[in-house]
């Protein structure tokens, strides 16, 4: 197994791979957005490529930390084409092996990244002392008939979303950059929540496209109250940013924006809605009441001893 950057001559089947196996996260169009993000390709003896992951390469004071890319929940996928199914367990598993030899021989200071749900044999990290941790998020399988997604919604979040009704809101599917921006950066600012705005401005401003992303406003007196942003791949759809106006007395309106985003996904023939990232208790309790599934990542973690001392006290979940 060789690792090497994907180069410009890989592109055309990187794009195709990816596009069938890898999620909108992995995409080049994404990934060129991501502040000092590094597209790395598995390649096997022939050159085929096997596997690939992105990670955030940054250099502080001479040292390297190895992080995954900003807004980006997690990392990787396999190449299942070019993987005999007979030997499928023993080339993820030399796979894996040859992704942890290469980051070690990197000697970063500090390495924190989030696997994809594939990739679920970390042994070659726990046998380089490396740190697993579990990264969860609530996945809803979207069925074909609308009432029945419904009916999976807790019966609390089913009244709230039919009251929204009630109060003569109205939810409109909307492309209305800086209504969005605003929302956006004003949540995370009310919430105390320290983002990268420039980030953030990266995807509306080059990422953002109607076929890879959406949002739906609530609008009350033709005044915009709340909204859900989405991105998605040909699988699934991510809710990425969500918001509301403080002002307003129709604070709940995020809940009937986020069910229209469901809809809408169900509209494109997505298999898959994921609210991605279930980690804080009060996001968790709101994800886990539109009936999604439980699903887990792998985190690895590594750092000197005295920093993880430090980060165990202020981050004890993670070490």
């Amino acid at each position: 197994m060789k690792i090497a950057e994907v180069k410009p001559e890989h592109y055309t089947s990187y794009d195709r791979i990816c596009n069938i196996y890898g999620s909108v996260f992995m995409s080049r169009s994404w990934l060129n957005t991501r502040r000092s993000a590094k597209l790395y390709g598995v390649f096997n003896d022939s050159g085929v490529l096997v596997a690939a992951f992105a990670l955030r390469v940054v250099r502080r004071f001479g040292l390297l930390f190895l992080t995954d890319c900003d807004l980006t929940p997690s990392t990787g996928f396999f190449n299942a084409e070019a993987i005999h199914s007979q030997v499928m367990v023993e080339i993820k598993k030399k796979i894996i092996f040859a992704i942890s030899d290469f980051i070690a021989s990197l000697r970063p200071f500090f390495v924190s990244i989030t696997w994809c749900e594939e990739f679920r044999d970390m042994q070659p990290f726990i046998w380089k002392n490396y740190h697993c941790a579990l990264q969860y998020t609530y996945i809803l399988n979207i069925v074909p008939d609308e009432s029945v997604l419904f009916e999976q919604i807790d019966n609390n979040r089913r009244q709230v979303i039919k009251r929204t009704c009630r109060d003569g809101i109205e939810i409109k599917l909307t492309s209305n950059n800086e209504d969005l921006k605003m929302f956006v950066f004003n949540t995370f600012k009310r919430k105390k929540i320290n983002v990268d705005i420039n980030s953030i401005q990266q995807v509306f401003d080059h990422f953002m496209l109607p076929g890879n992303s959406f949002s739906y406003f609530a609008y009350f007196n033709n005044l915009p109250v709340a909204m859900a942003f989405c991105i998605y791949d040909s699988c699934t759809c991510y809710y990425l940013f969500g918001g509301y106006d403080e002002t307003s007395k129709h604070k709940s309106t995020g809940a009937a924006c986020l069910w229209e985003c469901v809809k809408h996904a169900r509209k494109l023939g997505l298999k898959k809605f994921d609210f991605e990232g279930s980690m804080v208790p009060s996001i968790e309790k709101y994800f886990r009441s539109f009936g999604g599934e439980l699903h887990y990542n792998f985190r690895v973690l590594h750092a000197p001893f005295f920093v993880e001392c430090i980060l165990k006290f202020f981050k004890p979940h993670l070490f």
